[in-house]
C-alpha cells in the first residue's frame, strides 16, 4: 500500500470513531428514554383502571342565556292577573256605536284587550279633544289599552278624514306608490305613524297584504294592486317601518282576499283558488310580513275551500293551525270585526268568541254585544270548554305585545 493511502486512511480515524460514539449515545438516550416513559406509564395506570395515559378534555361550561326581559315582566303580569281580568284581554270593544261614557264604564267594570276607533269617534274633535278622549280610555282601563283604528290610506282613513286633524286624507299605497316608489311608501308609513302616536293611537290595522290584481276585486283600491312579489316587497317595506315607529302592525286579511268581488261585511263570500295559487300568490306577502317582525295578523271571514270549505278563516282550526305551524307566526292573531256579516250569518245570531278563541284566534274584534261576548268567553273558560292553558296562551302574546308597544311601564 502506498504512503498516500495510508494517509487518507488514518485521517478517517478520528471521524469514525466520533461517528461510532454518536450512534451508541444515540441508542443509549433511546433507551432511557422509553423505560421512563414505561415507567410513566406504570404509574399512572396504577391510578386508572382502563389504563389510559391521555387526561379527559372537558368542555368549558356554556354561561346561561340571559333571560329575555320582556318574557320574564310577561310571566310576571300573568301570574298577578285573575281570570275575569284575562278573559277581557280577549277582546277589542267596538268605540263608534256606544257613547263615550258608557264605553268607560264598561271599561272600569270589565276591562278589554283594547278598543278599535272609527272615524265617528274622531268628528269634529280637535287635537287636543281626540287627546283627552283617548286618555279616558285608557285610565279607565288601567293604561294598557290597545287603541286600534284603521288608517290604510285611500278610502280607509279613520283619523285623517277629519280636516281639523289633518289638512288632506293620507293617499292610497297605489297613489303613493306611484309617486315616487317604494322610498315614498317608507316616507308615508313614517309620517303616519308619527301622525296617529301623536294622539294615543299604538295600533294601525296596517297593512294590507293581500294580492288583488283585477280592478274589479272588491279591496283593489284598499290594496297595493300588483302581484305578489311587489306586494310581499310593499308588505315588507310598511311593517318594517312600523316596528321602527313603536306603531301596532297588522297585516290583514289572512289567508288572502285575492281578487274575489263579494264582500265580507254583508255576508259570506267564498274563494276558489287552488292550493298551489294560495302558495305561490295569495300567503307570499304574509310571509314577508311575518319575517319583518309582524306583530299580529288580522283573519279575514272568507271561506278559503282550499284551507277549510266549511268554515270561515276566522272560526277555522285548520286556517290557524296554517298560520301557525306552517308560516310560524307566534304573534297576535286577530279576527277580522266580528259584529260583520259574513259572521253573524254563518253563527246565526249566536256569539262567535268561543268558537274563534278555540279555533286559535288571540283576539276578538270588535264583537257586536262585548258584555255578552266577555259572559260568554268566561263561561266557557268556567265549564273547561276553555281550557286555562289556552287562555294563558292568548293572554301571554296579548301582554308581550302591550309590552313592546310601552303600554306597560
Amino acid at each position: 500500500m502506498n504512503r498516500s493511502k495510508r494517509k487518507n486512511d488514518s485521517s478517517q480515524l478520528p471521524l469514525l470513531l466520533l461517528s461510532v460514539i454518536c450512534t451508541g449515545l444515540g441508542l443509549i438516550m433511546c433507551v432511557l428514554f422509553f423505560i421512563g416513559y414505561g415507567d410513566c406509564g406504570n404509574s399512572s395506570s396504577s391510578g386508572n383502571a382502563s389504563g389510559n395515559t391521555q387526561a379527559e378534555y372537558v368542555s368549558p361550561t356554556e354561561p346561561e342565556p340571559e333571560p329575555d326581559p320582556v318574557l320574564v315582566k310577561a310571566e310576571e303580569i300573568l301570574s298577578q292577573m285573575t281570570t275575569e281580568q284575562k278573559v277581557a284581554q280577549l277582546i277589542l270593544v267596538r268605540g263608534d256605536k256606544t257613547a263615550e261614557q258608557d264605553l268607560i264604564n264598561f271599561l272600569q267594570q270589565y276591562g278589554a284587550g283594547g278598543v278599535v276607533l272609527f272615524a265617528d269617534n274622531f268628528r269634529g274633535k280637535n287635537e287636543q279633544q281626540v287627546i283627552s278622549m283617548i286618555s279616558s280610555l285608557q285610565s279607565a282601563a288601567g293604561g294598557n289599552l290597545l287603541i286600534c283604528v284603521d288608517e290604510e290610506g285611500g278610502t280607509v282613513v279613520r283619523v285623517s278624514s277629519n280636516e281639523l286633524l289633518r289638512s288632506r286624507r293620507f293617499k292610497s299605497p297605489q297613489a303613493v306608490f306611484s309617486s315616487g316608489g317604494m322610498d315614498a311608501i317608507a316616507a308615508d308609513t313614517r309620517e303616519k305613524c308619527e301622525f296617529l302616536k301623536r294622539y294615543g293611537i299604538n295600533v294601525n290595522f296596517a297593512p294590507v297584504a293581500d294580492v288583488v290584481t283585477s280592478p274589479s276585486g272588491f279591496l283593489y283600491k284598499r290594496s297595493f294592486g300588483k302581484d305578489a312579489q311587489q306586494t310581499a316587497q310593499y308588505v315588507g317595506t310598511v311593517v318594517s317601518i312600523m316596528d321602527e315607529c313603536t306603531m301596532g302592525s297588522s297585516i290583514k286579511h289572512f289567508p288572502g282576499y285575492g281578487n274575489s268581488s263579494g264582500d265580507t261585511h254583508n255576508g259570506l263570500v267564498t274563494s276558489d283558488i287552488t292550493e298551489q295559487t294560495l302558495w305561490t300568490s295569495d300567503l307570499v306577502p304574509f310571509i314577508k310580513g311575518i319575517e319583518s317582525g309582524a306583530d299580529s295578523v288580522m283573519v279575514s271571514h272568507t271561506i278559503v275551500n282550499a284551507i277549510d270549505p266549511n268554515n270561515p278563516a276566522s272560526l277555522s282550526p285548520a286556517a290557524m293551525n296554517l298560520l301557525r305551524t306552517q308560516l310560524g307566526f307566534d304573534g297576535v292573531i286577530i279576527t277580522d270585526g266580528l259584529d260583520m256579516g259574513a259572521i253573524t250569518q254563518f253563527c246565526g245570531g249566536a256569539d262567535p268568541c268561543v268558537r274563534a278563541l278555540t279555533a286559535g284566534a288571540d283576539l276578538m274584534c270588535t264583537p257586536q254585544n262585548a258584555e255578552q261576548s266577555y259572559n260568554a268567553l268566561l263561561a266557557a273558560v268556567n265549564d273547561g270548554t276553555v281550557s286555562m292553558e289556552r287562555l294563558d296562551q292568548s293572554v301571554f302574546r296579548i301582554i308581550i305585545w302591550k309590552i313592546r308597544l310601552g303600554l306597560y311601564i
